[in-house]
């Protein structure tokens, strides 16, 4: 008895000691790993629908990975190298004196009796070109060896990423089964865990990603209609800003406001600030339920405090780490009170009052 009772530490002592290495190993490339995981759960009722039409698990699993490749990534993509074109113009706006001189101005003039005229100091002639090109050559050469490793780790996490979601395609289907295989639990209870955690995913993070999309694709539209610079650039700035409730896309909008009023372009100021309240404003009350759905039985708080601390405690990949564990946090209290509580109390004697 005692052998086997040693057995069994040193067994448990040893898997713990395995999966803390492994859990290391596996940590740097967490990020791309949980990003893939998360779009091959996103995308498989088509990956489904392609290995049964294909006949072939492996050429439908490449065939997903080309449809999430270039419906998804290669836009996000091509709208990113727009939106940093635009940043860079803006910039260049901004240092030439164009804006924000102009906007600085507009609003020193409107209380003109009190505060006076003041005319902008900044004088383009002044640049030093080739100072500037040197500090730049001599910012690359001492940090030559940074920017190589950083461009090193961004290439090998891409590699992890396209190899991550062609298995999780080619694969997906045996890791629920695995992981009832290792659970103690009962199946029906490892279902729940599995269905919450998919159901997450799909309803909650989706649900939440595509109206955050879309208000910032609204966004953009009404800056390009409106004559706002950088409309693609402040579209998918709104995109992340979306998802804080009630102030997210106004912090947006009101400055772009602002902008087009002191600018002196009132009917357009006007036109933008009824876009933003009738059409942005109220995308989330129209499509919220459509996309998430009645069957999403989680407060929204929950939802919005899991996404924000996920973000605070492990960065980027806890936009959907944190809705995940929060997930699976609710399936073991469901399962807590329909194992444990539910029965504790039905085996309680009843009370009689005489």
């Amino acid at each position: 008895m005692q052998q086997r009772h040693f057995q069994n530490v040193f067994f448990f002592g040893l898997l713990a000691v395995a999966f803390a290495l492994v859990a290391r190993l596996f940590r740097p490339y967490l990020t791309p790993l949980l990003f893939a995981a998360t779009l091959a759960i996103i995308f498989w009722p088509l990956h489904r629908r392609l290995r049964v039409w294909l006949g072939h698990g492996t050429i439908a699993a490449f065939v997903s990975m080309l449809i999430v490749l270039s419906g998804v990534l290669l836009p996000i993509f091509a709208l990113t190298a727009t939106a940093v074109l635009e940043a860079q113009q803006f910039v260049i706006r901004l240092q030439q004196g164009g804006l924000f001189d102009r906007v600085l101005q507009q609003l020193i003039d409107l209380p003109e009796n009190f505060f006076g005229k003041i005319s902008p100091s900044f004088d383009p002639a002044a640049l030093n070109v080739d100072e500037y090109i040197g500090q730049a050559l001599r910012f690359f050469i001492s940090h030559a060896a940074g920017i190589l490793s950083s461009v090193a780790g961004t290439f090998i996490h891409i590699v992890v990423f396209l190899y991550g979601l062609y298995y999780f395609f080619k694969e997906g289907d045996k890791l629920p089964k695995l992981f009832a295989q290792l659970s103690p639990l009962p199946n029906h209870y490892d279902a729940k865990i599995i269905a919450r955690v998919r159901l997450m995913v799909t309803s909650v993070i989706l649900g939440a990603l595509l109206l955050a999309v879309i208000q910032g694709v609204l966004t953009g539209v009404g800056f390009l209609m409106f004559g706002v610079p950088g409309a693609v650039l402040w579209g998918m700035v709104t995109v992340p800003i979306s998802f804080v409730p009630w102030l997210g896309t106004a912090t947006v909008i009101v400055p772009a406001v602002i902008y087009l009023f002191v600018g002196g372009h009132t009917g357009t100021a006007i036109g933008l600030t009824l876009w933003g309240v009738l059409v942005v404003g109220l995308i989330d009350n129209l499509l919220n339920p459509e996309f998430i759905g009645s069957r999403v039985r989680i407060n929204p708080l929950l939802v919005l405090v899991s996404v924000l601390g996920g973000l605070q405690v492990f960065g980027v990949v806890g936009f959907v780490a944190g809705p995940i564990i929060l997930s699976v946090f609710l399936a073991l209290l469901e399962i807590y009170q329909q194992e444990f509580r539910d029965k504790t109390a039905g085996q309680r004697p009843s009370s009689s009052v005489g």
